[in-house]
This record gives structure tokens, sequence and C-alpha cells, in this order.
């Protein structure tokens, strides 16, 4: 997060409070499911993208990924 600005990471804060509402909180956003991976959605946050995992059963949720919309979606070999 050292790269983002102040309101960008306030934004990135705001995401990360309201998945604690699940799954309430995918209705309100800007969520789409990854294609290919179960469980597994994008939060779109400007330029950027929130890239989670939701473990149902246990009800938690891992933020994976947080980059540029540009470099999230490459794989890192």
């Amino acid at each position: 997060m050292d790269t983002l600005n102040e309101t960008q990471r306030n934004s990135v804060v705001e995401v990360i409070e309201a998945l604690e509402r699940y799954p309430v909180s995918l209705r309100e956003m800007d969520v789409v499911t990854l294609r290919g991976l179960d469980n597994a959605y994008r939060v779109r946050l400007g330029r950027f993208r929130l890239l989670f995992y939701v473990e149902k059963d246990e009800r938690v949720i891992y933020v994976t990924h947080l980059d540029s919309r540009k470099r999230v979606y490459k794989r890192s070999d």
C-alpha cells in the first residue's frame, strides 16, 4: 500500500471494513467473481483491484492481492 496516496489508502480500508459485513457487502460494492476460481472475487477501486477469497464454511475472507488493474491479473511464475 506504499504506492497509494492517502485517498486510495482510505478507499482500501473502507472496502476491507465493508467486507466484514459479508455477504451483504458484496451486493453493495462493485464485486465480480473471478472466472476459473471458486470463491474468488475482485473489487474495483479506481485503477486498482483488490482480490479476495471467501472461505464460506469458516466465514473468513482472505485479501490476497492489491495492485493496479494492469498488473493484478498477471501470473507470476
